[in-house]
């Protein structure tokens, strides 16, 4: 008679483990934007820090709503190389529309002595690079991978990009333009189309669970959520990275 003992449970790989598993056959990465890429000068959003700015002037209003950046910008982002003079009335165009918008209580004319303030507030000189991705994403050029932003944002992300000193990205997918915002898989699958590689060859990053591990995921790419709060309760079942200067070490990029 044999006495049976108890099973040892072999080792499991951990996420990072599985994640390097399929890092070699990654030839392009997609990044997030908002969170991922850049963040708020002050520490707030272009909403807070609009409706902060109104009550300073005395300027009463309706309460913010995330729509109100996706209306605005619909009509009113200022594609690149138009002149001084369309800049000015695209600026004047804007801040009156978003005296319409949020119902301020003062004459619509009044919102031109607001312009130039509200597009500082409402454009890209608002947000700031992280510290690391100028250097993360010129690495990652360098090495010949295909890149993309995918994010839910209004039209003009391109132009957010190239003001923020990001014209390395080629491919810049917003939700409003694409008209699939995530975790759909339509614009994980567009930015597929633009990369020119099959998802599986495409490795997304971005600090949200749902919209880009879920979605990047279902869609077919490979996925790391970028944790910046080191606080933040991890999930043993995802790759999560401190900061994006990660992304070039898992891919063996130096």
């Amino acid at each position: 008679r044999f006495s049976s003992s108890p099973s040892i449970p072999l080792p499991q790989p951990s996420a990072e483990e599985r994640t390097l598993g399929v890092l070699a056959d990654v030839k392009a990465v997609s990044f997030d934007f908002y969170g991922t890429l850049a963040f708020p000068r002050d520490g707030r959003g272009r909403g807070a820090m609009v409706m902060a700015y109104l009550e300073a002037q005395g300027l009463p209003s309706d309460p913010w709503e995330h729509q109100v950046l996706y209306d605005l910008f619909a009509r009113h982002y200022r594609p690149p190389g138009v002149s001084r003079g369309e800049r000015s009335r695209s600026t004047r165009d804007l801040a009156r529309d978003l005296f319409r918008r949020l119902r301020v209580r003062a004459p619509i004319a009044a919102a031109d002595a607001h312009a130039e303030a509200l597009w500082e507030l409402l454009g890209p000189t608002s947000l700031e690079l992280f510290p690391e991705v100028v250097r993360t994403v010129g690495l990652l050029e360098r090495a010949g991978y295909g890149l993309a932003v995918v994010s839910n944002w209004q039209h003009g992300l391109a132009d957010f990009c190239r003001a923020l000193g990001l014209e390395c990205f080629p491919h810049v997918l917003a939700s409003a333009e694409v008209g699939s915002a995530k975790p759909d898989g339509g614009i994980f699958r567009e930015a597929a189309r633009r990369l020119g590689r099959p998802p599986g060859q495409i490795l997304h990053v971005g600090d949200t669970m749902l919209d880009d591990v879920e979605g990047g995921t279902a869609a077919g790419f490979v996925a790391v959520h970028l944790r910046r709060d080191s606080e933040a309760e991890e999930d043993p079942r995802v790759t999560t990275i401190a900061a994006l200067d990660a992304v070039p070490r898992l891919l063996g990029v130096r």
